[in-house]
């Protein structure tokens, strides 16, 4: 009965020093274990709240902060943080008394959910541990460090791609300045081009203003020219006219001469018949 008890003795110390081994080799992050008290709603709002993101930003930019976090015994009354980095236990069964199967998948762990049930979804994990843990947990966006993360890259790319354009607009100043030159030249002589084609125009349009006045006393004339023909055709039917009148009155007063001689002799002889008589 002494040998059992020391034996109990002997194995209950074993087991207490390999749970004190395991308790070291975890990271200063403690286990999130809250399987048997159920979240109220201040705790929801806490941990789906965009507030890691300030945290994560904070610590990053106030390294005032940091040094506050890691000595809490010497700083008094000054701000400090809850840290957002937390392991979540992996379990066989969907069950706070499931076997842990992973003692802790860091917060910002990539998970394939594969099904969810009664607060507690099943998921599988990148090096293919599959397993239980609390719905709580899992969300959809990445944690406020990986978008942190990435906008810091980002940033980056976008500084290197400005940098880039900035060099870009050094190197193309000359080339614009030229260019500059030779538009301002160019629009000299476009200017000038216009300028003597307006001229050419207005002499253009005078030059066609007194061709058309030419074709039209060109016109003018030969129908004067028509009208003096017809004239003198008329003039000469006129003279020819006159002609023949003067023929014709010069025939007649010859014909009445004759008439008048032949007849006066006569009437003078019978006047003097009648004297007689």
């Amino acid at each position: 009965m002494k040998y059992l008890t020391l034996l109990n003795c002997i194995l209950l110390l074993c087991v207490n020093s390999s749970v004190l081994a395991q308790e070291s080799g975890l990271p200063q992050e403690h286990i999130i274990e809250r399987n048997s008290t159920p979240l109220t709603n201040i705790e929801r709002d806490v941990i789906h709240s965009p507030a890691a993101a300030d945290v994560d930003q904070n610590s990053s930019l106030n390294p005032d902060n940091t040094e506050e976090e890691t000595n809490p015994a010497t700083a008094k009354n000054l701000k400090a943080y809850i840290t957002d980095e937390f392991y979540v236990p992996v379990r066989s069964l969907p069950d706070t008394n499931g076997r842990v199967i992973h003692r802790g998948l860091k917060s910002g762990t990539s998970l394939q959910l594969i099904e969810a049930s009664d607060g507690w979804s099943r998921i599988k994990t990148e090096f293919d541990l599959e397993g239980w843990i609390e719905t709580r947990y899992v969300k959809a966006d990445p944690i406020a460090k990986v978008l942190l993360t990435l906008a810091d890259q980002k940033n980056k790319q976008l500084e290197s791609l400005n940098k880039e354009l900035e060099k870009a607009i050094k190197v193309e100043q000359p080339t614009k300045e030229l260019a500059k030159q030779k538009i301002a030249a160019l629009s000299l002589e476009n200017e000038r081009l216009a300028t003597e084609l307006g001229d050419f125009s207005s002499k253009t349009a005078r030059a066609m203003a007194t061709q058309d006045q030419i074709q039209s006393l060109v016109s003018h004339n030969n129908l004067l020219t028509q009208e003096n023909d017809v004239l003198k055709a008329r003039l000469s039917n006129f003279e020819k006219d006159d002609l023949y009148r003067s023929f014709l009155y010069g025939g007649l007063a010859v014909f009445l001469g004759a008439i008048l001689s032949a007849l006066v002799p006569r009437l003078r002889g019978r006047k003097r018949f009648q004297e007689w008589g």
